[in-house]
């Protein structure tokens, strides 16, 4: 059995680029979901059960940059009132994230079930339903560009605001039993 240093002086250009390849890319380690939640750091999060969020605050909170939220479809349960998921910088106005995604999540019983302060965002695979609340929003979107992708919005006031974005890619889009769509300055 070779001991490391024989490897090291075997295969030295190897180690080299290993190391390097570790320093610049940093892995990211994926970080587990269990309860609702303030985002604070770049990486991915998994959702991992159902989630009920509070009537104070929105159940996840993702204030940070390059994030990824999979809830592998759990759902996340409101109490009728607030927002399910809120994206926004709260240290400097005027409180725009970029490079989220959030995917392959069920959100019902809030007043709103996405808040996006966000460029550069991809929504995708996302059910939002149960919102029968006077003037409750699927999602209420700010700056952009923004993806959404297989998104379905059931039972709302309005079913998607998007304003303040330049370009908006929407495809499997799907809103129904919803009074009304806002798209402004796209």
């Amino acid at each position: 059995m070779l001991r490391i240093n024989e490897i090291m002086k075997r295969c030295p250009t190897f180690f080299v680029f290993f190391i390097a390849a570790f320093i610049i890319f940093k892995p990211s380690l994926a970080v587990d979901i269990s309860n609702c939640t303030q985002i604070n750091s770049s990486g991915t999060y998994y959702v991992t059960n159902d989630l009920y969020g509070p009537s104070n605050a929105p159940c996840i909170i993702i204030n940070s940059d390059d994030v990824t939220l999979d809830c592998q479809n759990y759902t996340i349960y409101g109490p009728g009132i607030g927002w399910g998921i809120l994206v926004i910088n709260e240290t400097h106005s005027p409180g725009i994230r970029s490079n989220v995604e959030i995917k392959n999540c069920k959100i019902q019983n809030y007043e709103i079930g996405i808040v996006l302060h966000a460029k550069n965002t991809v929504i995708r695979n996302v059910y939002i339903n149960g919102n029968n609340i006077a003037n409750s929003f699927g999602l209420a979107v700010r700056y952009g560009p923004i993806s959404l992708i297989g998104v379905s919005v059931t039972g709302t006031h309005v079913g998607a605001s998007i304003i303040d974005s330049d370009v908006a890619i929407v495809r499997q889009f799907a809103s129904t039993s919803n009074r009304c769509m806002e798209l402004n300055g796209i």
